[in-house]
This record gives structure tokens, sequence and C-alpha cells, in this order.
């Protein structure tokens, strides 16, 4: 039985658009309407790597890309948001946030986060993209 995103990837997108920083959120890679603040929820990969009873535990994983225009504000600026933006992920999906449905819990040493440049339609971007893999377990009953 395969187990699915859908409830974790809800409470994710609203979890982050209760966070300050955070201006809009998508789920997939945005191809238009990119603004500074905005957060993309993009599914990495996953892996069924045990069982318990004959019922499915997988592991997912995701990223949360925040962008920020080069244009809009000064580079110093963009770093600090960037950073503040992946500490404030860690603390909260890492440390106390739950992700309820069938999630278990999160994978502590699968959170990891890269920084990047891209030419989005003209405009350059620099963004941070927060990976974060978390147990799923179809047996698990965890309220948010």
């Amino acid at each position: 039985m395969a187990t699915g995103n859908k409830a974790a990837i809800e409470a994710m997108k609203s979890h982050l658009l209760a966070m300050g920083q955070v201006r809009s959120v998508v789920i997939g890679e945005p191809i238009k309407n990119i603004q500074d603040g905005l957060v993309a929820i993009m599914l990495i990969d996953g892996e069924y790597d045990e069982s318990t009873l004959g019922q499915p535990r997988e592991i997912h994983r995701v990223a949360l890309r925040m962008y920020q225009s080069v244009l809009q504000q000064n580079q110093e600026q963009i770093e600090f948001t960037l950073d503040q933006f992946r500490a404030d992920i860690m603390q909260d999906i890492v440390g106390d946030f739950t992700l309820g449905g069938n999630v278990a819990y999160i994978e502590p040493d699968e959170f990891a986060w890269t920084y990047d440049k891209e030419e989005i339609g003209n405009q350059e971007f620099r963004f941070v993209n927060c990976l974060i893999g978390y147990r799923v377990d179809e047996q698990a009953t965890f309220a948010p």
C-alpha cells in the first residue's frame, strides 16, 4: 500500500504561510510570478526502506525553496534573509512542528540546504533549498 504526501504538503504550506518572511507558497517548481519571499514546495525523491507487519515505511524528501530577487535588494540583505529562512525552517520543521497525517517524524540527519542563483523570466534570483526528509508510516495516525 503506497502512502501519500498530500496532508503533509498541505500542512507545510499552511505553516509556511503563517511565517512572517514568506510572501506566498506554491506547490511545485514555479515558472512565473516569482517574487521576493516566494517559497516553492517541491517533491525531490523517496524510498521504501522497511516494512512493519506488511505495511510500508517510507522516507520522503522535499525541498522548500525560497526566492529572493537579486535586483530588489542588496546582496548582503539577500544572504541574511535566506539564511534566516533556513534557520527558521530548521527550528520549526525539525524542532517542534508536526506534519500530521501519517508522518511519523522528521529525519533530522536528512535536513540539508544549498544556496544557488538562477535566471527566471529575464530576472536573476538567489535562493536557498532546504531539503527535508521525513518518515511516512501508513500505520501512524499522528494528529497535527
